[in-house]
């Protein structure tokens, strides 16, 4: 009995534990609220910019605060409104007007409070429609690289998508485009991790053969 309940725990610690999986991308043209995606549960969401345009505001049900340092190394504030992609007020242009840009180095975010072994969804938001500057975004997720061409002048905002299974506490994305700046408006962490059937049954199996045990001893 105990040596089935402890090869049930150890199952179900090897099903959720640390995995290195590929990082998954995606990217596409930012047109409305439901782009921002509500899938999971919000770690954190924040819309940066200089003071006046990092407000905090809710987009299709994830809520961004405001800020402009939250863990971000290697960028600098900007001081304008650098988008017109959307009617001004609403809930898109208030993420989209600030952003934050690298300054000819590799710019990073540290993502913090996650829980080693889960699935988490990465949101990043761009637009700069006053010049070329930050049309190429390249980044990186436990260094998986992914590349982005927008050509930020024709009036457009952008997002970029990456799914990946977290390898600790922490993750750091990095902006590698240093012959050209890049440039962040906002982002969003959700958690989409959801316990397999199978792996509750595991555990409860584990936990049952554990509480057996003692009532035998």
């Amino acid at each position: 009995m105990k040596c089935f309940a402890m090869a049930g725990l150890a199952a179900f610690l090897g099903l959720v534990g640390p995995a290195h999986a590929a990082v998954t991308y995606s990217s596409g043209q930012l047109l409305q609220t439901t782009d921002v995606l509500n899938v999971g549960s919000v770690v954190s969401a924040v819309n940066f910019g200089p003071s006046g345009l990092d407000a905090a505001v809710t987009v299709n049900g994830v809520a961004f605060s405001g800020s402009t340092t939250v863990a971000l190394s290697g960028f600098a504030i900007s001081g304008a409104d650098f988008s017109n992609s959307f009617p001004s007020g609403g809930p898109l242009d208030t993420i989209m007007s600030g952003l934050v840009f690298t300054t000819g180095q590799v710019g990073t975010l540290t993502l913090g409070g996650l829980t080693a072994g889960s699935t988490y969804l990465l949101q990043l938001f761009m637009a700069n429609n006053i010049n070329n500057t930050g049309a190429n975004a390249n980044i990186a997720i436990q260094g998986q690289s992914y590349t982005l061409n927008t050509g930020f002048a024709n009036s457009n905002s952008y997002y970029i998508d990456a799914q990946f299974v977290a390898a600790g506490t922490s993750e750091t994305v990095s902006f590698n485009n240093i012959g050209n700046r890049e440039v962040l408006n906002a982002y969003a962490l959700e958690s989409t991790t959801v316990p397999e059937p199978a792996s509750i049954a595991i555990l409860a199996s584990g936990l049952l053969g554990l509480a057996r045990l003692r009532r035998a001893r």
